[in-house]
Parts: C-alpha cells; sequence; structure tokens
C-alpha cells in the first residue's frame, strides 16, 4: 500500500477544511513523515497556522482522533470487502457518510462540531422547537425506597407548607359582575371571616429552620465550604519531621495491612567497610560477588596478560588494535529439575551466585566491544560459525531412541576462554575492566593482550567450533556430511553387516555453541573415548534424565515395556515469548498472516 505524499496532504487539508470551515489557529499532527515534512512547515506558515506534534509514545494525546480514524478503517474494510471492484475513494466517502450519519442521532459528536468550540455530548436527540411547542423540563430524580424518601423529606429541601393551588397561578375568565339589591331582613346576619387577600400566606408554625429556595433547574453544585486556616500548621511540621526521624521499618510493617516482604541470604561482611556497603547498597555488593567469579576464570585460563615491555605498548597503539571492554549482568533462570541442587549450593557454598530459592543465577562476563574490531569490514575477515541444525539434534534423539543409548547433556564451562583466537584476532589488545586491571596489579592507564577467545569477539564462535572440530577429530571423530556441528565415532575392531560391511558407529555427538548431546553404547571402546573428551575441556556437570538444552526441555523416562522415551518441550521458552501485537484490521482480514 503506498503512503500518502505531503502534497497529497496538503490538497487534502485546503480542500476538505479549508475551503469549508474557518481556518483553525493550531494544527496537531502526528509523527508521520508526511506532517513532519519541511514542505507543510512551510505551507503552514504561509497560512498562518502554527503545527503541533505528538510524541510517538502519546498517541492518548489526541485519543478522540485515534477513535475515529479506527471507526473509518473498520468500516471502510467491511465495505470494500463486500464491492471489491468499487473505487477506494468512493469507498472512504461512504464510510465518513456512514459514520456522520450515525453520529448525527445521538446529538453532537466531537468527530464532526468540534470546530474550535467544546461541545457536551450527551444521548438527548437534536430536536429544533419552535414557538408554543411542548416543552420538557428534566428535574432532580425523585427516591425510590421509603427510605430515602423520609430522609429527604425531613431534611427541609421540600417545603410541603407553601404548596399552592394552580387557581392561584391560572387567570381564568371571569363574567361582567351583576349587582344584586337584596330586600332587607329583619334576621341579624352572622359574623363570618375575613377572606384573606391574595397576597398573604399562611405559613404552620415550625421549629426547624427553612432552608433557602433552590431554583427548578439549577443542578449545578453549590459553593465548597472553605476549609478552616489552622494556626497550628507549623506545628505539625515539626511534629511530622520529628516522626519521621523514628520511623523505621518495623513501624512500616506495623501501619501497613499490605507489603512487600524481601529476603536473601548472604555470607556475612568481614569488615566494617563490606557491611557499611551492605547497608548502603545492596545491590553493589552482590554485583561485587558475580564479578569475582567471573575475574577469577579469566586468571585461571590465562586469557589476557599485561604488556611485557614498552615496544608491545607503542606496537598496539600504532596498530590502532585496542577494543575496549565492559560488564554484562544477567539472571539465568535455572531449571525445575537443577533446583534442588541449586538450593543446597546457596546454603553450602559461601561463594554461590544462586539465590536462596534456588530459581534463578546471577552471571556477570567480561564483553569485549565486537564492533570496535579493526579487521571488521576487511573482506577476509570470517566470522561465520555453523551450528547444529535441528534435523541434526533430532537425529541424535531418532539414534539414542533407538539403539536404547543413554542420552547426556554437556556444556562448556566459559567455552571461549578455553579456545585460542583465530588468526584475526592474534594480535589484539584491551582495556579491560576494572576489577580485572586490579587482580593483575595494573594501573587505570595499562592494556592488556588478549589470549584468549572472548565474550563479545565477532570471531569467538568461529573459533570455538574451529577449537572443537580440531580436538575432536585428534580423538578419532568423523564430521557428519551436511552436519558440520555433528561428530560420530567408529569401532576399530566391531562391523555393522546392514547392509553393507562398514565400521559400526559407538557413540556421537552434536551441539550449539557450548551446549552439546553425547550418547553411545557401554562398551570400553567408547568409554576410553568419553574419557578422553572430558578431559579435553573444562565440562559442566553431565546431565541425565532431565535436563534443559538450547531453549528446550529433555526428558528420558521409562515405558510401560521398559524401553527409554525421549521427550522434547518447549514450554519454557513459549512461556517467555512476548505476544506480537497485531492490527485487528489484519485479524480481520483474509489475508494470511505473515
Amino acid at each position: 500500500m503506498q503512503a500518502e505524499s505531503t502534497e497529497e496532504v496538503i490538497q487534502a487539508f485546503s480542500e476538505r477544511w479549508l475551503g469549508c470551515f474557518p481556518k483553525p489557529e493550531i494544527v496537531i499532527f502526528d509523527a508521520a513523515y508526511s506532517f513532519a515534512s519541511e514542505r507543510m512547515h512551510e505551507f503552514l506558515s504561509s497560512v498562518n497556522i502554527m503545527p503541533h506534534y505528538v510524541a510517538d509514545k502519546e498517541s492518548w494525546a489526541h485519543g478522540v482522533s485515534e477513535a475515529a480514524v479506527q471507526d473509518v478503517k473498520r468500516t471502510a474494510a467491511a465495505i470494500h470487502l463486500d464491492a471489491l471492484e468499487q473505487h477506494p475513494f468512493v469507498t472512504l466517502q461512504l464510510t465518513v457518510s456512514a459514520l456522520n450519519s450515525t453520529e448525527y442521532t445521538a446529538g453532537y459528536s466531537a468527530f464532526q462540531w468540534a470546530y474550535g468550540q467544546n461541545y457536551s455530548i450527551t444521548d438527548e436527540d437534536v430536536r429544533t422547537f419552535k414557538e408554543m411547542d411542548l416543552v420538557k423540563i428534566w428535574r432532580k430524580l425523585w427516591p425510590v425506597t421509603e427510605v430515602e424518601r423520609f430522609a429527604y423529606e425531613t431534611s427541609g429541601q421540600e417545603d410541603a407548607s407553601k404548596w399552592r393551588m394552580k387557581e392561584n397561578f391560572l387567570n381564568y375568565h371571569r363574567d361582567r359582575k351583576t349587582t344584586v339589591t337584596a330586600t332587607p331582613s329583619t334576621d341579624p346576619a352572622p359574623i363570618m371571616p375575613q377572606i384573606p387577600e391574595d397576597e398573604e400566606e399562611d405559613e404552620p408554625p415550625t421549629a426547624t429552620k427553612q432552608q433557602a429556595e433552590t431554583d427548578v433547574n439549577q443542578y449545578n453544585p453549590g459553593e465548597t465550604k472553605r476549609a478552616k486556616v489552622d494556626t497550628n500548621w507549623v506545628e505539625l511540621l515539626h511534629k511530622e519531621a520529628a516522626q519521621e526521624e523514628k520511623f523505621d521499618l518495623y513501624d512500616a510493617m506495623e501501619e501497613a495491612e499490605v507489603f512487600l516482604k524481601v529476603e536473601f541470604d548472604l555470607e556475612p561482611p568481614t569488615s566494617n567497610r563490606q557491611r557499611k556497603m551492605l547497608e548502603g547498597n545492596p545491590q553493589a555488593y552482590l554485583v561485587k560477588k558475580m564479578k569475582a567469579k567471573e575475574v577469577d576464570s579469566f586468571v585461571k585460563n590465562e586469557a589476557v596478560r599485561n604488556c611485557l615491555d614498552d615496544k608491545e605498548i607503542r606496537e598496539a597503539y600504532d596498530t590502532k588494535r585496542i577494543v575496549k571492554a565492559r560488564w554484562v549482568l544477567t539472571w539465568k533462570l535455572v531449571p525445575p529439575e537443577d533446583q534442588d541442587e541449586a538450593r543446597q549450593d546457596a546454603v553450602i557454598n559461601k561463594d554461590t551466585v544462586h539465590t536462596k530459592d534456588g530459581k534463578r543465577k546471577a552471571k556477570a562476563r567480561i564483553v569485549l566491544l565486537g564492533f570496535q574490531h579493526p579487521n571488521l569490514l576487511v573482506p577476509s575477515f570470517k566470522t561465520a560459525s555453523p551450528v547444529q541444525s535441528s534435523l541434526g539434534r533430532n537425529l541424535l534423539y531418532t539414534m539414542a531412541a533407538q539403539h536404547q543409548w543413554s542420552l547426556e547433556g554437556l556444556d562448556l564451562a566459559t567455552a571461549f576462554l578455553q579456545t585460542q583466537p583465530t588468526a584475526a584476532d592474534e594480535k589484539l589488545w584491551t582495556t579491560g575492566v576494572q576489577e580485572l586491571r586490579d587482580a593483575l596489579n595494573v594501573g587505570d592507564e595499562a592494556i592488556l593482550r588478549i589470549l584468549r577467545n572472548m565474550y563479545g569477539s565477532t570471531t569467538a564462535p568461529r573459533g570455538l567450533w574451529l577449537d572443537l572440530h580440531k580436538t575432536l577429530s585428534k580423538l578419532r571423530a568423523e564430521p557428519v556430511l551436511g552436519e558440520r556441528c555433528l561428530w560420530r565415532w567408529t569401532s576399530k575392531e566391531r562391523v555393522d553387516h546392514s547392509p553393507h560391511e562398514h565400521p559400526l558407529t559407538i557413540g556421537a555427538m552434536g551441539g550449539h555453541v557450548d551446549d552439546f548431546h553425547r550418547i553411545g553404547d557401554d562398551s570400553e571402546e567408547w568409554l576410553r573415548i568419553k574419557e578422553a573428551i572430558n578431559n579435553a575441556y573444562k565440562w559442566g556437570t553431565a546431565k541425565t534424565g532431565a535436563y534443559r538444552h538450547a531453549g528446550t526441555d529433555v526428558q528420558t523416562v521409562k515405558d510401560e515395556y521398559g524401553f527409554d522415551r525421549i521427550y522434547v518441550s518447549q514450554d519454557y521458552y513459549v512461556e517467555t515469548i512476548q505476544d506480537v501485537d497485531i492490527d485487528p484490521d489484519r485479524l480481520r482480514g483474509d489475508v494470511g498472516l505473515t
């Protein structure tokens, strides 16, 4: 669909608004390019109209207009689906006409009549009154229950003593008076009370004070009474300040009805300085513990070293091969099957990075800023690294289920730090981070020579794959054709006779970056190969039965016949995916989702 241009917007604004209605003082736009262009600014300046733009994240600022546009889109889509051959301009004109007719029956609407005035929108129909028309007057709603009626009548708002008959308000036509002279009688006339005049009004005595009369159509709330000025406000300020000084956590817990309580266990600080740091900033104290573990990994793997002499420092600055580094702090969720072990580690290990409940694990990484690599734009600079495909992973599952082999999960601890850098990273230096420089006893101005692959380096995944392929090939592994991250081992003694004679496969191994699957029989030949693989790198704890691999939960269970079955689930991964915001118009349409 082609977007509108600035010239089309100017033409529509001139014809449909300036040609029909008075010129506005301010026009509110969203952040579309056709509205924010320089041409639109020049046009509005020429007609003396000030533009105002709403921020991208503040669509509520013109919510009425957005609601009207959404109504137009929905109605236009329905009309267009019924008449596909109709011109889009005609469809939009019919849409606007239909919406205007709908809104007009409900009275004035903000979409039609808000031309600089703020009309009160009600559900009352629009009617035109003429002379001598019967008009109904809205009055206050009387209460319906007997209790409310009694409370209303006793409140004094309705004064029944001042009720008048309709004869007092209506002037009836009277005939001409006729004087009749009666014959005087000898009987004395009875004494009658005098007729009160029309202006007089008999009111029964009452002990309550009558309230002032209110106009029948006066619905505005009365003036609120002005609050009394407290002359002791200075004393209240001093009292509140003194209360805040004595107010502590326990007082807050007693006063609050509902509150969130957070607890965590830490090893006690070994010095007064650490205690003050924990009390002043607990988060910084935890971060320091996480960083200490990562720095220890760098030192043990000899990932970096100090420059040997001034000549090496001069070479680093002359070649401009210095890359900066920074910390990346994250929380990693612990799988349910490993949470018991994590809780035990949190209790026993003083340098643990697990939470008390064993559900999360703190991770800190020293990461290079890979975009600063000096050879990043060189054509010969290779960064591509293969990973195991879903077909190769399913092949391992099938082999394990068919041969009833045990399925193991392995992960490389600090994988990149265990491998040598590639040719592109042979001479590369970094400024490091403060904690790493302190561990190596170097100053802030010093630079460090990179000796291993590091996280953040664009060649680190490729270097890890090349090192793994080289190491496993030395252990008699054969890469599978078409799957460069899957290796298999064959027996030197046994032969597979189906359908032709070839060496018997005794084990296989494949992985995704640093997460691996390993399967094999229980022969002595395969056990020796497994031992060599375990000694080649520093692996994490081998997992069997149930574990998490590359976002999937893998579980091996026994069926009713005693055979192993492998179940793969992605429920955990799916729950962490954010919902995709799909336009309602696309959901109603017949076009398939992409």
